[in-house]
């Protein structure tokens, strides 16, 4: 008779990890654009091509927080038609990302000249304080170049 016996190993206490992403548009765009346009030469990559859903996989995610801002201020010799146009484009591209399995999209938005986002720090670092006390996540990544973070 021969017996056999399966080695397991014994449970853990430990919660599985759970991930949130969160990451300030305005920066990965403007990153994005930086090192393709070094990499590739000007005018490449305004960020309309960047890959979210690698992105999330890359950190293991199971959410993701976007925010960024709708420009929403017409350029000084923009024509109507093209103001309309680019704020449309913009629409779309936020729709497209918030159709991503597991990504939330929040709008802050755009006030000066030259244009600096507004609300998007604070709308991100509520959210993250949220999600931390609620003990909906283990670990936070945050995607921003804000110096003050």
């Amino acid at each position: 008779m021969t017996f056999s016996r399966i080695l397991t190993a014994p449970p853990s206490n430990k919660p599985p990890e759970i991930t949130y992403l969160f990451i300030d548009g305005g920066y990965l765009r403007r990153s994005y654009k930086d090192c393709t346009s070094q990499w590739f030469g000007n005018d490449v990559g305004d960020g309309r091509d960047i890959d979210f859903a690698a992105i999330k996989s890359h950190f293991k995610a199971k959410k993701v927080f976007y925010y960024d801002c709708l420009d929403e201020i017409q350029n000084k010799n923009e024509k109507d038609e093209d103001f309309k146009a680019r704020v449309s484009q913009q629409k779309n591209d936020f729709n497209q990302i918030r159709s991503l399995e597991g990504y939330h999209v929040k709008l802050g938005t755009l006030v000066g000249n030259p244009k600096r986002q507004k609300e998007v720090d604070v709308l991100l670092t509520v959210d993250m304080m949220n999600h931390t006390i609620r003990n909906n996540m283990t670990k936070a990544v945050l995607i921003a170049g804000d110096r003050d973070f």
